[in-house]
């Protein structure tokens, strides 16, 4: 195992957010546990050097925006030249079309926007690199300014998904609109300004995109290629989707990864690009077989080079191990 990685793992349910019943999500702890099995087993990531939120009855640390800045920040603020920085997240994306504004949503529906995840690639020292990968709506493009290599067709048209939903899936997305209705309501403050109500909800917890003038937000938003990855679950237009898989719950696009990376455990080395575009496969294949009328399409946004670097920074000849039979948790 590698002493330079370091992971910083999420999954949200919403569980006992307030929110509606049809927004709470069934397969995002599911998604955080394997992915940590992964990392821990097949992608030489010590145990120790993972750390695990998520809002499950008893859990040591929730999953709540400021939780998840705070372990994001312990983690980039560690690194060193030549580490490698992981970040999976499972739960709901949030996309404003009007204003652009984009980002995850923690437990508590505080939003963590596009801009954090820029300024944390920006302060990384010379070496070191972020990783993300989020199982969530909206989420291609989550880390601002990050070059697209995997995406949509040309030319990219913003017609919404039409069509049901498979049985028994969900849409891992809540609204702008829905996100102010249900802090409004359990804040007690009437507005319908984004901004306003995110400072009196989270204060200082709340993302910067809230804080800071669209002025400041420009200047700071200075792309320094070659640091940052992204495997986006879909496009920034598209849902992904929470559903079963042989009666356990999971979304789509981490079932899908994970199918993809255990098939290539007799490698030595697989590349962001391939791991893309195998999950694309997956996902077609059993969008085929549902006759899901609401694909989603994974994306990879990162450098050139970093496209074609190993997955969560395998490297060549580094031996994956994967035992089936294994109770890590």
């Amino acid at each position: 195992m590698a002493d330079n990685r370091w992971a910083v793992v999420v999954g949200c349910n919403y569980g006992n957010s307030p929110v509606e019943d049809r927004e709470k999500l069934r397969g995002c702890i599911n998604d955080a546990k394997a992915m940590r099995r992964l990392l821990i087993e097949l992608l030489g990531f010590h145990r120790s050097h993972i750390e695990l939120l998520k809002d499950e009855p008893g859990s040591q640390i929730l999953s709540t925006g400021a939780n998840i800045k705070q372990a994001l920040d312990k983690m980039s603020d560690k690194a060193k030249p030549g580490d490698i920085l992981f970040f999976y997240f499972s739960g709901h994306g949030t996309l404003d079309e009007d204003s652009g504004e984009q980002g995850i949503v923690g437990c508590d529906l505080n939003v963590i926007t596009k801009y954090e995840f820029r300024q944390l690639v920006n302060r990384l020292p010379r070496g070191a690199s972020f990783h993300m990968v989020s199982d969530s709506c909206n989420s291609g493009g989550l880390i601002d300014k990050e070059t697209l290599q995997i995406g949509p067709r040309s030319p990219y048209t913003w017609t919404p998904q039409t069509g049901p939903l498979p049985h028994n899936a969900r849409a891992k997305t809540i609204s702008f609109e829905k996100i102010i209705e249900h802090l409004g309501a359990s804040t007690g403050i009437g507005t319908s300004d984004v901004n306003a109500l995110m400072r009196h909800a989270f204060g200082d917890d709340a993302s910067l995109s809230f804080r800071r003038s669209e002025q400041q937000l420009s200047s700071d938003r200075q792309l320094e290629p070659d640091r940052g990855v992204l495997l986006s679950g879909c496009q920034s237009n598209e849902i992904s989707l929470d559903r079963p898989f042989d009666g356990k719950y999971h979304g789509a696009f981490t079932h899908a990864l994970i199918r993809a990376v255990r098939s290539k455990k007799s490698d030595y080395w697989c590349s962001n690009r391939a791991i893309v575009t195998s999950v694309r496969t997956v996902l077609e294949d059993m969008e085929k077989h549902d006759n899901n009328p609401r694909p989603q399409h994974p994306c990879l946004y990162s450098s050139d080079a970093n496209a074609d670097a190993g997955f969560a920074g395998t490297i060549e000849r580094e031996c994956w191990k994967w035992d089936p039979n294994s109770k890590t948790r």
